[in-house]
């Protein structure tokens, strides 16, 4: 079974390669996802983010995420199951920061600065 630690491997493999062609970056203020790498159950997806783009609150259903920021800087915003429900949690994301977000939560991410 695939796990967070082989998440991470794969995207600290991925990180020091070209991970795209040369292409138009997003307009501002939004984010253009670009897959990278699929195998069985784990997708790694390269997201080019420029300052204020942002995702809507979104979960991943029984998967879970894991995030690298390449560079640049992030806010998360979270709702991760709890013994009451749900936590809120809220982070900011800089480079070399990873995030992982647990199977069955919720959250939302904005770019503070161009980010990949």
């Amino acid at each position: 079974m695939h796990g967070p630690s082989t998440a991470l491997r794969l995207t600290r493999q991925l990180s020091d390669t070209p991970l795209t062609e040369p292409h138009e970056p997003a307009p501002a203020g939004t984010y253009e996802r670009v897959p990278v790498h699929r195998e069985d159950a784990i997708e790694v997806v390269r997201v080019n983010w420029q300052a204020g783009g942002d995702s809507p609150f979104h979960g991943h259903g029984d998967s879970a995420a894991l995030c690298r920021v390449l560079s640049g800087r992030l806010e998360e915003e979270r709702f991760v199951p709890s013994a009451d429900g749900y936590a809120y949690e809220r982070s900011i994301l800089t480079t070399g920061d990873c995030m992982y977000l647990p199977p069955g939560s919720f959250h939302r991410i904005r770019a503070l600065e161009a980010a990949v």
